[in-house]
Parts: C-alpha cells; structure tokens; sequence
C-alpha cells in the first residue's frame, strides 16, 4: 500500500510490514499497483507500503539513502529504500535495493518492455491491427516468432525518437541507440532477447517516445489528476493493466519485492 508520511516521517507498520521509501508519490504509486498484481507470488507473510521520500520537484535518490539511513539509525529496521538504477553507482546501505540494476535506467523502462507492450497492445484494437496477431496467438507462438513481434515493436519506438523525439536535453540527441540484444526473464518463465536501448535509455525519454509512437495508449484508465501524459500512462499500466499481464512482467520486479521482503 501507498501511504503518506504523518508530519514527514513514517510510521512503523503493523506486524512484519516493510516501509519502502520511494524516491517520489509518482514511485510509490507504482510500486503500491505493481505489488498488488504480483501478491500472489509474494505472499502475505511480509506486506511492503511505500512511502515517497519528498513531492514531485524534490525527490531524489540521496533522499531516500537520507532518510533509510536515520530511520534505521533511530531503530526502524524495518524500513526499507528503493531506487532507480539511472546508470549510475551509489554508495547506498544494504536496505536501499535497486531497481534493475546495470539492467534497467528506471521503472519505465520495466513497465514498459517491449514484450510486455507487446501483450498491452494485443489487447487493444490499434494493437492487433498494427501486430495481426491476437493475445491467444502470441501465447502459442515460439521464441522466434515472439521476438519478430518484439523487433517491430521497438522498431516504431525508435522511428518515433528519431523522427519526432528530439527534444532539448534528449538522451537520443547524445548518444546513438544501443542496437545490441540482451537476454531478458519474465515473471511467468519465458526468456527473450531484447534490443538494450529500450533498457537503458533514460526512463523519461523512452515513456515519451512508446506515447509518441502509440499514442492510443495514452486512452489507458488514469489515476489523478497529476503528473504528465507519460507518467498517467505508466501508473495507468500498472493500475489497470499489469495484473492481467504478470506472465510478460519483467522477473527483476519480482526480485526487487522479494528482496525487500526479505531483508
């Protein structure tokens, strides 16, 4: 569950909860959703609420290190940080885990995987059109036919960066797209191998560009009022759509959950 500090600080949870402390409302929100659509490969014996270190404009990783660090100090061990990876190296205590780690730049790029787009899209009208295939049919498919489906996908993602992307301070106007392959594990035991810039480029930029190259996408239900269109599209895939889609979830979202559980 998501929860909001009283007076700032967090609060111990009842029994054998965890507070996770996020870097943003934005993270918690996520998480909070994203936990909820695995719960039944997590269990109930530890329950995870998310807490975010600060409001939209003055979150940051050193924040949640901050805070994770005193509270601990004070004696609440059972408070837990999350981060995103972003491409960097921390200093950070055992208690602070990160989000895909030298795998991932950020929530958007698990949320939105290519494989995992793959599945949303197949559920929509645009989708099937676009991919001509049905949820039933890329079940069935083998690896190879999967990973053609994947290919396109990233393909009209990164038509979009370059013919459309190219705003001020864009990670794709700095660096040529990394066009190598990486093999990735998925919550429901398949493995494919993916185009590692979808991984790695910046999480902000990649959520612009899968709006830009779908934009019917951005139909997805929302949740409040805040937040650009591509923040309202990642919460709305983990609100609306990722409990139907665990099997195509990346497995490094399950490991973070079960390591926070477990530490």
């Amino acid at each position: 569950m998501a929860h909001e500090p009283p007076h700032g600080l967090p609060s111990p949870p009842v029994g054998s909860g965890r507070w996770v402390i996020t870097e943003s409302p934005h993270d918690a929100r996520i998480y909070e959703h994203a936990a909820a659509a695995l719960g039944a490969h997590l269990g109930t014996a530890v329950s995870l609420y998310f807490l975010p270190a600060g409001t939209k404009g003055s979150a940051s990783c050193g924040r949640v290190i901050e805070l994770v660090e005193r509270l601990r100090a004070e004696g609440s061990h059972h408070v837990r940080g999350v981060l995103d990876w972003d491409r960097r190296t921390r200093k950070r205590p055992d208690a602070v885990r990160v989000l895909g780690e030298g795998e991932r730049y950020a929530i958007e790029n698990v949320l939105l995987d290519p494989a995992l787009l793959v599945w949303l899209l197949l559920g929509l009208p645009e989708g099937r059109a676009l991919l001509g295939h049905s949820r039933d049919e890329w079940v069935r498919l083998d690896r190879v036919r999967r990973e053609e489906l994947v290919r396109r996908v990233a393909a009209v993602i990164g038509e979009a960066a370059a013919s459309k992307g190219r705003a001020s301070g864009s990670s794709f106007k700095r660096r040529p797209l990394d066009q190598s392959t990486v093999e990735v594990r998925y919550v429901g035991g398949a493995a494919l191998s993916l185009p590692r810039w979808t991984l790695v480029e910046r999480g902000h930029d990649y959520a612009r560009w899968v709006l830009l190259a779908f934009p019917f996408l951005g139909r997805l239900p929302k949740e409040g009022p805040n937040g650009g269109a591509e923040d309202q599209m990642v919460c709305g895939i983990a609100i609306h759509a990722l409990a139907e889609a665990v099997d195509w979830t990346p497995a490094c979202l399950l490991t973070l959950f079960l390591e926070l559980q477990a530490g």
